[in-house]
């Protein structure tokens, strides 16, 4: 990827960070909306969420 400047670099990674850090917040918010109506499910997402997390942190190591 070509970036006009340092500055833009910075913008893009840290919106990118923002982004992902946004939608985890809201995945964990449909987690605890979920909880009271079906809880089986929302513990199955629950899960499936932090196994992301964790296959994302092996892999940045």
């Amino acid at each position: 990827m070509g970036f006009e400047s340092n500055d833009e670099y910075n913008e893009i990674m840290f919106l990118r960070e923002i982004t992902h850090t946004v939608n985890a917040f809201n995945d964990m918010a449909d987690i605890v909306r979920l909880y009271s109506k079906k809880p089986e499910t929302a513990e199955q997402r629950l899960a499936n969420l932090l196994s992301e997390v964790m296959y994302e942190d092996s892999e940045s190591v």
